[in-house]
């Protein structure tokens, strides 16, 4: 039989292991005991999930690409035209929110002080991107699975997604249909720039599928 065991001041856990999980969430007071950290934890948890759970939403019910790569974006080229992006917006939301409740899991049930919670919930916010990259590969794949015909746009109308500059002098980008599938197309303007949210009308196509519009004057 054991007696209780006292632990040192470098110990790796934290007497809250006790508490319930969930009334440390509700209470900002027993939060801020088990520490600072803690309370950053619930901020990514929340934000994070909030995120990622409309961004998955409009993904898989309103057509909407949920995985917009950031410009240090890493792709591997591997078959069909789908690229696998560990770095983009919804596989850094899903690291946020895998960060935030693994990090509080970790200070609050598995007792763990700051810096050795901190590892944890960095390795399971990574597996958790990695898992998201995965997830928005496939469904990737399955889309260039069907026959995407850029050229089927011209004539059609979409909305500037991103500002795009005046007389070829740089790249925007589009939200428009494309072989009935809602996409988000680098485009760029012949004419005056075109604001973000503008109404712009689709006039040819490049080789390198770059769209080539103009504002319609709707907005």
């Amino acid at each position: 039989m054991f007696d209780a065991i006292h632990l040192s001041e470098n110990t790796l856990f934290h007497p809250i292991l006790a508490t319930s999980f969930w009334s440390v969430l509700f209470n900002l007071q027993e939060l801020l005991d088990v520490g600072p950290d803690a309370a950053v934890y619930l901020g990514f948890a929340v934000v994070g999930t909030a995120i990622f759970l409309l961004r998955l939403a409009a993904a898989l019910f309103l057509g909407v690409d949920a995985d917009v790569d950031v410009d240090f974006d890493a792709d591997m080229e591997v078959g069909h035209g789908a690229g696998f992006g560990l770095i983009s917006l919804f596989s850094i939301t899903a690291f946020i929110m895998g960060a935030g409740w693994a990090g509080l899991a970790a200070r609050i049930e598995w007792g763990l002080e700051p810096v050795p919670a901190a590892f944890a919930a960095g390795g399971i916010g990574f597996a958790l991107m990695l898992m998201a990259s995965g997830m928005m590969f496939l469904m990737r794949k399955a889309t260039h699975e069907v026959k995407i015909d850029h050229r089927s746009a011209i004539g059609r109308t979409g909305t500037a997604y991103q500002n795009i500059p005046a007389k070829g002098q740089g790249v925007g980008k589009v939200r428009v249909t494309i072989s009935e599938q809602s996409m988000i197309v680098p485009a760029v303007s012949t004419g005056p720039a075109i604001d973000s949210f503008a109404s712009v009308r689709i006039t040819e196509v490049r080789d390198d599928k770059t769209l080539i519009v103009e504002p319609t004057g709707d907005g």
